[in-house]
């Protein structure tokens, strides 16, 4: 199986194709990584793009609706909770607000202090919050430590794989 990735520039009406293979995909979602496309990094804040997948099974083709995206300038979330230095339970939520409600994904890194090695390096699509996002990290990773310090912050990621990363805090885990 293999995906194709149509997009269509609004104002010149060019098209663009991207061919992803099964092996970008875990069975519920693809990833493309748009930096590596020669067509995505022209992407300009303020282009007005469709685009459509399609998914490719020997000779049968099965096309996703057309969306349309606008792209914005990536902007650093802002973290909300908990508080830099806080010490939180397994179960607490961390939370930041989506400074601009256009970012194409947002990723969640957890860094433990005392061994280097990340936690938690979570992947999320942003419209699944579109104003103040948490998450629970025991829900995504078994790797949280009780009585460890780790970093944590996250990232922004925009269409043409521009970044902008929030500050860095540090929780302890009870």
């Amino acid at each position: 199986m293999k995906y194709k990735l149509t997009f269509k520039e609004i104002a010149t009406g060019v098209k663009h194709t991207l061919t992803v293979k099964n092996s970008a995909c875990n069975g519920v979602t693809c990833t493309i990584l748009p930096h590596q496309s020669g067509f995505l990094a022209e992407v300009k804040d303020g282009m007005v793009l469709t685009w459509q997948v399609t998914a490719i099974i020997e000779d049968v083709k099965v096309k996703s609706a057309v969306r349309t995206v606008t792209v914005n300038e990536v902007i650093a979330p802002v973290l909300n909770y908990p508080a830099n230095g806080a010490a939180i339970n397994y179960h607490s939520t961390l939370s930041w607000t989506n400074a601009n409600a256009v970012n194409d994904y947002f990723r969640v890194v957890m860094i433990d202090t005392q061994t280097g090695k990340k936690a938690l390096n979570q992947l999320f699509d942003s419209p699944a919050c579109s104003a103040e996002c948490s998450i629970t990290p025991h829900h995504l990773t078994n790797k949280l430590v009780s009585g460890h310090t780790y970093k944590w912050y996250v990232l922004a990621v925009g269409l043409s794989g521009e970044k902008a990363k929030s500050e860095v805090r540090t929780v302890v885990i009870q």
